[in-house]
C-alpha cells in the first residue's frame, strides 16, 4: 500500500511538473495575456480538469511557474558565485551569468518580464516577485562571512542595494535586447555595469 502511494505521488508530481513546463513554454512564446488554460492543457498533454486539480486557477498556476523559474535561477546563480571569494568577484559572476543567460535563453527573460507586468496589478505576484528579488540579495549576502556593505566610488552601500541594482539593470537591458535582438551593442550594458565594481576588492565594512 505504501509503495503504491509513493508511485502515485511520483506520477502526480511528474504531471504537475509537465504542466508547469508547458505553461512556461506558452507564456514565453505568446505572453500570459494570450494564453488560455485549454491551450496549456493541450501543450502539457493533459485534460483541462487536471490544471484545476493541481493549481486551482490561472493565477495560482502562473504563480507556481514563477516560483519554478525563481528556484532554477537562484540555484544557478548560487552555483556561479560559490566558486568566488570576494564580494566583487561574486558580483561580477552574477553580471556575467545574467548576460550569458540572456544570450542563451531569452525565453526565461520574456517570462520574467511578462510576470513583472502582471505584478503591477496583482498583489500575489508582487509578493512572489519581491521574494525573488530578496532571494537574490540573500544569496549574494550569504556568501560573505561578515561584510554587509561595499565601497563604490567612496560611498558605502548595502549588499542588497548592489544586487538589486544588478537585477534592475539586467532586466532593463533584457527588455531592450528582446525588442532589438540584432543590436548586439545593447549587451555592452553588462560590461558597463561590471565596471562599477573595481577589479580589486576594496575595503569591506561590517554594519
Amino acid at each position: 500500500m505504501a509503495a503504491e502511494g509513493r508511485k502515485n505521488a511520483g506520477r502526480n508530481n511528474a504531471t504537475a511538473q509537465r504542466i508547469l513546463a508547458a505553461t512556461f513554454r506558452c507564456i514565453a512564446e505568446k505572453g500570459s495575456a494570450k494564453v488560455g488554460l485549454r491551450e496549456i492543457a493541450e501543450e502539457a498533454g493533459v485534460v483541462l480538469s487536471q490544471l484545476n486539480y493541481y493549481f486551482v486557477n490561472r493565477e495560482k498556476l502562473f504563480a507556481a511557474v514563477l516560483r519554478m523559474m525563481k528556484q532554477e535561477y537562484l540555484t544557478n546563480v548560487e552555483a556561479q558565485m560559490a566558486t568566488h571569494g570576494t564580494l566583487q568577484q561574486k558580483a561580477h559572476a552574477l553580471i556575467r551569468y545574467n548576460r550569458d543567460l540572456l544570450v542563451a535563453n531569452q525565453d526565461i527573460y520574456r517570462a520574467f518580464l511578462d510576470f513583472f507586468g502582471l505584478a503591477l496589478w496583482s498583489p500575489s505576484f508582487q509578493k512572489d516577485l519581491n521574494e525573488f528579488l530578496d532571494g537574490v540579495s540573500l544569496v549574494l549576502a550569504s556568501h560573505m562571512e561578515t561584510a554587509t556593505t561595499v565601497d563604490i566610488a567612496r560611498n558605502t552601500f548595502p549588499v542588497g542595494t548592489l544586487s538589486r541594482t544588478i537585477l534592475a539593470t539586467t532586466f532593463g537591458i533584457a527588455m531592450q535586447y528582446l525588442m532589438n535582438p540584432d543590436r548586439k551593442e545593447l549587451l555592452d550594458g553588462f560590461e558597463l555595469l561590471s565596471q562599477i565594481m573595481p577589479a580589486e576588492s576594496p575595503e569591506l565594512r561590517t554594519a
